[in-house]
């Protein structure tokens, strides 16, 4: 990419921020917004940042198992630095190499790996990750309830369905275009589940600690799906598109779109507070392996 293309890749990142802070500004009620800010607690805020850090060590050991598929051995301190990294430029860089752009990098310069390996790898990395998110969002899909007059019967067998396609083209995927074994995707599957339900607890708990009288199950969905909206590298860190994700959800689901935003928000800055493990000498990573 030319610095000119990369110029105007971060104006428009910053312009679709801007947009999506505008409309959230004219939609939202701040003031409800301030006073849900005001009631968390210090202990539910580091219970929340505890489990999103916990992501990050399930992200390490499912990198370990695509390394070691590699035949490259590392240590999951090392892993999970790297991915402490990534998230630090995909949260305060808004254009250029980004936290995928890194790591593929790291995999090229760190591990001498061929490009079109180290791409595929990225690929996989993301893959399984896209892969668990979707899972998720149907299988929760397929226990709210919604506004629009669907029977729910066929909500759960659009669900099915969904997760049926979603594993094959997944196993055909990363058979025909990544080379993995089923071994190694399923096993990559497991881990990702890990990292993404350890991120929707971090969210729960401070949605129930402003208010523990909610549909969960409700919260979850649009959580997870706007974890598939935000992997769209069109934002920094996802600012902004999380957001408009939960109001919008809000119109068809029963859920309180102030206090969705208000937990997002608190969800973002504990991201960008654990980001800056990336900085070399903040912390020392004991070895886990």
């Amino acid at each position: 990419m030319t610095l000119n293309k990369k110029k105007v890749f971060i104006i428009l990142k910053l312009l679709l921020i801007s947009v999506a802070g505008y409309y959230l500004y004219t939609k939202l009620d701040w003031k409800e917004i301030t006073l849900y800010l005001n009631k968390i607690s210090f202990i539910n805020l580091f219970i929340s940042f505890v489990f999103l850090n916990l992501s990050y060590v399930f992200s390490a050991y499912r990198l370990k198992g695509y390394l070691k598929f590699r035949n490259i051995k590392e240590k999951i301190s090392k892993l999970l630095l790297l991915g402490y990294k990534c998230s630090f430029f995909s949260n305060f860089l808004p254009g250029g190499i980004g936290g995928e752009g890194f790591k593929l990098y790291s995999f090229i310069n760190t591990y001498k790996l061929p490009s079109k390996t180290a791409i595929k790898l990225v690929f996989s990395d993301r893959g399984s990750g896209m892969l668990s998110l979707a899972f998720l969002v149907l299988l929760f899909l397929s226990f709210i309830n919604i506004k629009l007059k669907i029977p729910q019967n066929l909500i759960i067998l659009m669900s099915c369905v969904g997760l049926i396609i979603n594993v094959i083209l997944y196993r055909i995927i990363t058979f025909k275009l990544l080379d993995e074994t089923t071994n190694i995707s399923f096993r990559s599957f497991f881990y990702s589940l890990l990292v993404q339900l350890c991120c929707g607890i971090a969210f729960i708990v401070i949605l129930l600690d402003i208010n523990p009288n909610i549909d969960i199950k409700s919260y979850m969905f649009a959580f997870f799906l706007s974890s598939v909206m935000i992997i769209i590298p069109v934002s920094v860190g996802g600012l902004g598109i999380r957001e408009v994700t939960f109001y919008i959800t809000s119109k068809y689901l029963y859920i309180d779109s102030e206090l969705a935003i208000t937990a997002s928000i608190i969800f973002y800055i504990i991201s960008l507070i654990s980001s800056l493990f990336a900085i070399q000498g903040v912390i020392k990573v004991k070895d886990l392996n």
